[in-house]
C-alpha cells in the first residue's frame, strides 16, 4: 500500500509539537501579504501566511519551532542567514525522515512529486536532500539498490 503525503505528515505534527512543548505561544494563520512567517519571542506569537499551501505553513511553522528550539535570538530585528539556515536544516530533518524519502524516490516522477508525497514545499525538500548525513545518504542509496534489485 502506498503512503500518503498526509500519512507521512503524521511522523511529525508541528502543529501538535507546538501544543505539546511550546503551549505558552501563540500561532495564528494571518495575511502578511507574502511573508512566510513572523516571530515575536517577546509575545511568544508566531504568526504564519494563510496564502500559502498546506503544506508550505506546514514547512514555516517547523522552521519557525526550530528557531526556538535552538535559542535564535534576532539582532535588530532580523536573524543572521546562519541562523536561518540552521533552522530549515533542524526543519526539514524533522519534516523528513530519510527512510520516508528513501521510499517515496523510488515510485516518485518528479521534484514537486516527491515533495507533495513527503507533504512538504519544494524548498524545504531541496534542504533536506542538500544537507543529509553520509548515513543517511546511504540509507537512501540501499533502498533504492534493493529496489531495483527486486523489481
Amino acid at each position: 500500500m502506498k503512503t500518503t503525503g498526509s500519512d507521512r505528515a503524521l511522523f511529525y505534527d508541528p502543529g501538535a509539537d507546538a501544543a505539546r512543548r511550546h503551549p505558552d505561544w501563540v500561532i495564528r494563520h494571518r495575511d502578511l501579504r507574502g511573508v512566510p512567517e513572523v516571530m515575536c519571542p517577546e509575545r511568544k506569537v508566531i504568526l504564519i501566511e494563510d496564502a500559502q499551501d498546506r503544506a508550505t505553513r506546514r514547512c514555516n511553522l517547523a522552521h519557525a519551532l526550530a528557531h526556538i528550539d535552538l535559542g535564535h535570538q534576532a539582532q535588530t530585528g532580523v536573524l543572521s542567514k546562519r541562523q536561518e539556515l540552521a533552522a530549515d536544516k533542524l526543519a526539514a530533518r524533522r519534516l523528513v525522515r530519510a527512510s520516508a524519502l528513501a521510499e517515496a524516490a523510488i515510485s516518485a516522477e518528479s521534484f514537486e512529486e516527491l515533495a507533495h508525497e513527503l507533504d512538504v514545499d519544494e524548498r524545504m525538500l531541496w534542504v533536506r536532500i542538500k544537507y543529509l548525513q553520509r548515513k543517511e545518504r546511504n540509507l537512501i542509496f540501499e533502498r533504492l539498490d534493493e529496489k531495483v534489485l527486486t523489481a
